[in-house]
């Protein structure tokens, strides 16, 4: 019974990460044609994918934490993809590096689908 349910978990995480990994690539696709809005950044800063305690491990990827708040006829959403597909960086200097146009405060422009505007990216492809 126990290895049947650990199986069973393993293929529904399979399956959310590949309905993830599709809608991230038909929303890169699709973005370059989304409309755009004027947006503000709410947060802006790294994280390590897999922290490592020990300082050991030398394999951790960083990724751009950002989130943005935008407004779609008058319903405010908050977004927090710069990409449709995250992007992850080889080293903390990458990923600083990468957020030098997304400082807190910083107006922005937000690609958002036209069909499900609560769906955005900050650059679209």
């Amino acid at each position: 019974m126990f290895p049947a349910l650990v199986k069973l978990f393993i293929a529904a995480v399979c399956v959310v990460v590949a309905v993830l990994l599709w809608r991230g690539w038909q929303d890169r696709k699709a973005s370059p044609a989304w409309p755009s809005v004027e947006g503000t950044i709410l947060q802006s800063d790294v994280r390590q994918e897999h922290p490592d305690p020990l300082g050991e491990l030398s394999g951790n990827g960083w990724l751009l934490m950002v989130r943005y708040r935008y407004e779609v006829g008058g319903q405010v959403y908050e977004g927090n993809r710069v990409r449709a597909l995250p992007e992850r960086f080889f080293d903390e200097a990458s990923a600083r590096a990468a957020l030098l146009p997304y400082p807190v405060g910083a107006r922005v422009k937000v690609h958002h689908d036209p069909v499900a505007p609560a769906s955005s990216v900050l650059q679209p492809g």
